[in-house]
């Protein structure tokens, strides 16, 4: 039995460019993962950004 989604905490709109090449990659990776685009981009971000702070 599948648990029920978690909220997710309030979001705002941005517009990212990005080459086509790396869209339909990143669009396949999201399909795949059964994921929203937003959402593993996201979550990329984030885990970027944590690195970045913990070599800090």
């Amino acid at each position: 039995m599948k648990s029920a989604p978690q909220p997710k905490p309030p979001r705002q709109n941005l517009t990212i460019r990005m080459t086509p090449e790396l869209k339909q990659r990143a669009q396949i990776s999201a399909i795949q993962q059964k994921r929203s685009l937003s959402d593993l981009i996201e979550e990329a971000l984030e885990t970027l950004l944590n690195r970045q702070e913990r070599a800090a």
